[in-house]
């Protein structure tokens, strides 16, 4: 009897001690989620939406605009005095210096024009000073318009004598400016007219100067008033990948295109690695406001409307439709003016689709 009722009371403790260890395990697993602001049970039946609280944070206006980098000086250099190219002494991509030498032309005619007009300016100067000391000795003996006719002449020879040494000098043609030689359009021998006399004269090279690059950007109108001279901008190109350069904004047009309706901006890059090339494609992002502590959603809890754009938001489990008050925005937030919206209030990010107002719904926060 005694043993009997000691295995009775064994069963028992064995049974109790396990059914308490399945409740335990049981409560462990079935039990949800939620965030520490979201104590109310599931409803099954309701459909899960994922929600998100406003937060404070900063928010950066940017403009993003497309760019064509350009040569700061640009020129197609001709000669400017006929004659046959004699010597050429740079190619494409030899750097030059500003009064460098490139081409050399020869003209045999201009030159035998020279030495003549050199022969008789000399011949007329020694007339001219030998009049003059004639007359400063006796002047009855030597009238004075004979004299002034002969300075006359000698000046006058004189002047072509110098025209003529300078055409010569035109023979010679130099850089205007530091930059890169791009483009060589002649050969040795070509036979060149003056680019001077001549309205479509053959040229002989074309010179860019990179250094600084002169970043393009046609300005949408919509931008224009947020856009200063001397503002900052931050310029990277798809091509070099590892570099980003900070500029700032060096000259404005002011006015419209009237076809694409955007205004033209150019920006000064410093270029002495020469790792920007003309012709080049950029992107320009600029900020043009910040403000610090600004109550906030992602982009992705707006609905669009043609009229204004809606949130959703849950209160009680319940989904509400609000119109947004927006105010600064971002790429991926934007500031909430909406005087019943908190930090505490839930909006639904994802499942929109899934919920009109008046839904019944189970928030899920999203996770961050």
């Amino acid at each position: 009897m005694i043993k009997s009722l000691l295995t009775s009371n064994t069963n028992v403790c064995t049974f109790s001690i396990f059914a308490f260890l399945l409740i335990g395990c049981n409560s462990g697993a079935d039990s949800p989620s939620y965030s520490p602001r979201e104590t109310q049970s599931k409803d099954e039946t309701a459909p899960t939406v994922e929600v998100v609280f406003p937060e404070y944070r900063r928010i950066e206006r940017r403009i993003s605009v497309a760019g064509t980098a350009m040569p700061n000086r640009k020129v197609t250099l001709c000669a400017l005095e006929s004659g046959v190219v004699k010597s050429l002494h740079k190619e494409i991509g030899d750097r030059v210096r500003q009064g460098e030498i490139l081409a050399e032309l020869e003209h045999p005619g201009l030159l035998l024009q020279y030495e003549k007009s050199e022969a008789l300016m000399n011949a007329k100067k020694a007339e001219y000073e030998r009049l003059l000391a004639a007359r400063e000795q006796s002047a009855a003996l030597t009238p004075a318009h004979a004299l002034d006719a002969a300075k006359g002449e000698y000046l006058a020879l004189q002047a072509s004598w110098k025209e003529l040494a300078e055409r010569i000098g035109y023979l010679k043609v130099a850089a205007p400016f530091s930059g890169t030689v791009t483009r060589r359009f002649v050969d040795q021998g070509t036979l060149l007219t003056s680019g001077i006399e001549n309205t479509h004269p053959q040229p002989l090279y074309e010179i860019q100067q990179t250094d600084p690059i002169r970043l393009h950007i046609p300005l949408p109108e919509a931008d224009i008033p947020w856009i200063h001279n001397g503002m900052e901008a931050l310029v990277s190109f798809p091509e070099l990948v590892q570099k980003r350069f900070s500029a700032r904004i060096s000259r404005m047009a002011k006015a419209l295109d009237p076809q694409s309706k955007t205004m033209d901006v150019e920006l000064d890059i410093a270029n002495s690695s020469g790792d920007i090339l003309p012709g080049m494609y950029a992107v320009v992002e600029m900020i043009v406001t910040r403000r610090d502590e600004v109550l906030s959603l992602p982009a992705m809890a707006k609905i669009p409307y043609s009229d204004k754009p809606q949130l959703l938001v849950v209160r009680n489990r319940t989904v509400e439709q609000v119109s947004l008050q927006q105010g600064l925005s971002s790429r991926d937030f934007f500031e909430v003016l909406n005087p019943e919206i908190d930090s505490q209030t839930m909006v639904v990010l994802q499942g929109k689709q899934l919920v009109e107002p008046g839904t019944a719904v189970n928030p899920i926060v999203k996770n961050k």
